[in-house]
Order: structure tokens, then sequence, then C-alpha cells
């Protein structure tokens, strides 16, 4: 479906900042040649996605002031889609647990109700199928395919937040993970890296954004003078720790030669830093670490590495966005597709071995 356009970018960052002044109760925004320094655009883009804004209703022009419009009331009802395990009760992934704290807490006093899908499939899904057609309109995170058609095919309005539930004719918000890729190799490469392992751990099955990811990685470090090698666990075990084991023994070979940093991608359904065989002295002292994290969670008692993550925020500021069309207009969003940018943290370049580890 082609990259967003420059409007659908500035719009993502604006809707930050509107929705930040929200939440401070202060509606009166920055003026255009400001709001263009914070956002790095030119002041004329600027003025277009506000006339846009204005004639949406989401702000007001006087006096050359632009002032946010608070939400007056809530016509529609909205739920939030995310996997989960069989008793519905926990997220399957912990990025969208993550996201729905955030989108939810930007919410204000939006209503918007958070419902558990199981990802694998079950009779009970069948029943959750009829509640979703008493909501205006639903966001999807990661939910298992066959569903995810099945919703479409009951007429559904749907908005899709993850690769692996993009459909044609459905609006799309979600991390560019091509641009995931592209930023790995640019931080490593900076770094003085020329020998990188790409690692890939998941469980489950095939996961399309990793190819993405992996895909721009390869791409970029490659056209720079480096070498990739590329690694990825045998998936077809339920059990982490075969899963876990399959990947060291992937890695291994590779860790014997030139390496010089390793680009980690993980599904984070198991907590692949905190792993013993990480802790293990086959794991060079000097070693480059860098890792795509959509959610801090399962890494909290380990130092986190160099991290690519998920700008949250700006997901939820969209989908909120698409929201308020609807409050102010009773239309439902179009077809578009908002790509996010990743964001780069700097952590802990070197992984650093602890005393007493065993090499299990």
């Amino acid at each position: 479906m082609g990259r967003p356009s420059k409007c659908q970018e500035v719009k993502a960052g604006l809707l930050r900042i509107i929705n930040g002044k929200r939440k401070e109760h202060d509606l009166l925004l920055p003026g255009e040649r400001e709001l263009a320094g914070m956002i790095g655009v030119s002041r004329s883009t600027v003025r277009k996605v506000l006339d846009e804004f204005e004639h949406e209703g989401i702000v007001s022009r006087d006096n050359q002031m632009t002032r946010c419009l608070p939400l007056k009331r809530q016509r529609g009802r909205y739920a939030f889609c995310a996997a989960s395990g069989k008793d519905c009760r926990n997220f399957y992934f912990e990025l969208y647990h993550l996201f729905w704290e955030i989108f939810s807490s930007r919410a204000g006093e939006l209503e918007i109700e958070l419902i558990f899908i199981p990802q694998f499939w079950d009779q009970g899904v069948q029943k959750q199928l009829e509640e979703l057609k008493k909501y205006d309109l639903v966001f999807v995170s990661y939910i298992a395919g066959d569903v995810v058609r099945q919703m479409a095919e009951s007429g559904i309005a749907l908005v899709m937040l993850d690769e692996q539930n993009r459909m044609e004719n459905y609006p799309f918000v979600g991390l560019d993970n091509t641009a995931v890729g592209h930023l790995a190799a640019q931080v490593l490469l900076r770094a003085g890296c020329r020998n990188a392992l790409l690692a890939e751990f998941c469980m489950g099955g095939r996961y399309f954004p990793f190819e993405a990811r992996r895909r721009g990685f390869t791409v970029e470090f490659e056209k720079n003078g480096g070498k990739v090698t590329w690694v990825a666990n045998d998936q077809e075990s339920p059990n982490p720790l075969v899963c876990l084991n399959s990947l060291a023994q992937k890695m291994e070979p590779g860790l014997q030669e030139d390496i010089d940093c390793i680009f980690y991608l993980s599904d984070e359904k198991s907590d692949l830093l905190n792993w013993p065989w990480f802790h293990s002295r086959r794991i060079p002292q000097d070693l480059k670490m860098l890792a795509f994290l959509g959610s801090g969670e399962l890494y909290r008692n380990h130092i986190l590495p160099d991290r690519i993550v998920m700008d949250h925020v700006a997901i939820a500021d969209i989908l909120l966005y698409m929201i308020e069309l609807f409050e102010k207009h009773h239309v439902l969003p179009r077809a578009e597709q908002y790509l996010i940018a990743p964001v780069y943290q700097p952590g802990e370049t070197i992984f650093t071995l602890q005393q007493g580890d065993s090499a299990e």
C-alpha cells in the first residue's frame, strides 16, 4: 500500500502534542513556526495539517491562535481486542499490555473496552464475535488470522494494529518494521561494527514483522560494507526451553566467527535476555548488543542493552484521532495506513558477564 504521506506523518506528531495539551488542560497550541520546529517539518506542512484539523473540528483558529477542541460527548462504542491465552485474562504479548496502558490513559473520558480473544482458536470465540458487533469501531492487535477474517466477514468495523492482521480495504496503524531494521543497522554501523549476527526468537509459527525487520537490517548493513549472518530457532515446539536451546545451537557456530555485534529480535513471550545461556562465557565479553523491545516488562531484572522500541504514544494518538473523527462526524476511518517510525534508546552497549553464571 506504499509509504505514508508527509501529512500523515505530521498528523502523528501534531496529535501527540494536542493530546498532551489536553491532558495538561492547556488547550492553547504553540505557533506554527514552533510546531514545525518541534516536529522537524516546514511551517507550510504544519499549516496544511492544521487546516485539515480545523475542518474536522479538532482545533479552532482565531486571532492567529490555535486551540485544541475537547471532546464534548461520546457517541460511539469502542473496543480494543488483544490476544490472550485460553483463560482470556492476560495479554499473550507484553508489548500490547504496555500499549493498552498508554492508550487507555490517553483516552481521557472516552470509554474503550478491553476484550481478550484467545490466540489459538476455540469454540468460545464465536460467541465473542457476536458480542463485537455492538461496537462501532474495534481495534485489533495480533489476533489469529482466521478470527480476524471472520470479524471482517461479520461486517465489524476494524482498525488493524499489527502486520499479522493487515488486510486490504481496512485502516492499518502500526510500527514501520522496515525502518526498525534500517535504524538497527545504522546504530551498529556507527558503533564500528561490520560483522553482525541477526538472531530471531519466535514461538508458534511465522511472524511477519520479523521478515521486514530482517530485510531492512540486512540491506542497510550490507550496503555499508557489513556482513550479516542470520539464525532463528526451530518453531515446531510449543515449549519455550526447546525453542531457546534451538536458537543457542544455531548461534554458537556464528559466534565462533569474527562476529562483533548481535541484533536480537524476540516475540517477547519468553525472557530471552535473562535466559542462563546468554550469561555463559559462550558470548564474547566485548560483543556489541542491540535488541528490539516492544515492551521492557520482560527485561526488568536485566541491564537493558541498546534497544529499538515502538513509539506506543504515537500509535495511541492516531487511534484516538480516528475515534475523534467518528465522534464529531459519525464517519468511520478511511482505509489508510499510518506507519510509525521506531525509536532508539541507548542503554548498555557491552554485554557484561555476571560472576558465577553457569553455562547450562
